[in-house]
């Protein structure tokens, strides 16, 4: 099946983001809101001229319950497969991931109060993923010239999207809601998010979506990049 063009939707819905990669054929989302409601997804969508049965996929970038609260109903309601990284399917089938390490002094007390005393707020309603990766999957089957691959270090199945070798949709590898940094406030190996970074900085790509904030380009990657590999 030859690429076709795809429009790229970026939905806010509450904590983070879902992205839909859309064209005449079908098409793709990535991640499933922070909204437990289907309906609320399905609302969102429609200020968008976009309706649930369009989609044919789900990825999901990884299975913190902001990323993934909307994955049941939204498969329900689609009948779209949900794709993830085969390390994240356990938390997924139980409906709950644990809150990922600080990787600074108040992002640790909060993982640490996510783990205790505030452990119910990471549950979600499980949901079986479809289609399982470990690393390189491409996405033509679905007419997009586009590669899921594997970015560990916020956790360790986090996936990123490549498409068209533009434009990277990174999930929690990074976030954009800090004026001078993209550096996610939360990671389990930082050692692995640099890499699983300088993987993502080799593909050339010119945009950046994460799950939080808004795309930003390479020169900010680079800028943040360079202050914490020294």
């Amino acid at each position: 099946m030859g690429t076709v063009e795809f429009e790229i939707v970026r939905i806010p819905m509450g904590k983070s983001n879902i992205y839909l990669l859309r064209s005449d054929q079908t098409a793709i989302m990535i991640d499933a809101g922070s909204k437990k409601k289907t309906d609320a997804v399905s609302s969102a969508l429609g200020e968008k001229g976009l309706d649930l049965k369009e989609i044919g996929l789900v990825i999901l970038t990884h299975s913190h319950y902001d990323h993934v609260l909307g994955a049941n109903g939204i498969k329900q309601r689609s009948g779209a497969k949900i794709l993830a990284h085969e390390s994240e399917k356990p938390f997924l089938l139980k409906g709950f991931t644990p809150f990922p390490k600080g990787t600074g002094i108040f992002s640790r007390i909060i993982s640490g109060l996510g783990n205790t005393v505030l452990k119910n707020t990471g549950k979600y309603t499980p949901v079986e993923p479809d289609i399982l990766v470990s690393d390189d999957y491409s996405l033509s089957d679905y007419g997009l010239d586009g590669l899921v691959i594997s970015t560990p270090g916020h956790t360790s199945g986090s996936l990123s999207i490549i498409v068209g070798g533009k434009a990277a949709f990174v999930g929690d590898t990074m976030f954009n809601i800090f004026g001078n940094t993209v550096y996610p406030p939360f990671a389990d190996d930082e050692e692995k998010l640099l890499k699983s970074w300088e993987r993502l900085i080799q593909t050339g790509c010119e945009e950046f979506y994460p799950g939080h904030g808004k795309p930003f380009g390479m020169d900010k990657l680079m800028e943040t990049y360079k202050r914490h590999k020294s």
